[in-house]
């Protein structure tokens, strides 16, 4: 597999655009719904590790696989679940370069990660 090397500047990029996303979506999301426990924002706190693999791929970290299981943890209602998915669709789509098929793959690897690894989270 193919390794990228970044520059300064990309790094520095990437980790301005997880920022200024996640910091939007708090904003923008702060009403939440009566029925549901999760926010956009929630979400996005989740899931922010896992921008640099699905923008650059490499290995997904740690902490992506975290957030991914602390995310389907805290989908207790099916307006959760329509929460996290509309947030997902609607940040994934505001990050340049995303590679889709890339972040389809997350659930897959980070479950044969976290067997590796047997951390707690809790």
């Amino acid at each position: 597999m193919m390794r990228l090397r970044l520059t300064h500047d990309e790094i520095m990029t990437l980790a301005r655009l997880s920022v200024i996303l996640a910091i939007v979506f708090l904003f923008v999301t702060a009403a939440s719904v009566s029925n549901a426990t999760i926010t956009c924002g929630e979400v996005v706190v989740f899931l922010t590790p896992c921008i640099p693999f699905g923008v650059l791929g490499g290995t997904v970290p740690l902490d992506c696989c975290k957030g991914i299981k602390r995310l389907n943890a805290a989908q207790n209602t099916t307006m959760d679940q329509r929460i996290a998915c509309s947030s997902i669709q609607e940040g994934a789509a505001r990050i340049p370069r995303i590679n889709y098929d890339r972040i389809n793959t997350h659930g897959d690897v980070c479950v044969a990660l976290l067997a590796l690894t047997k951390f707690t989270l809790y």
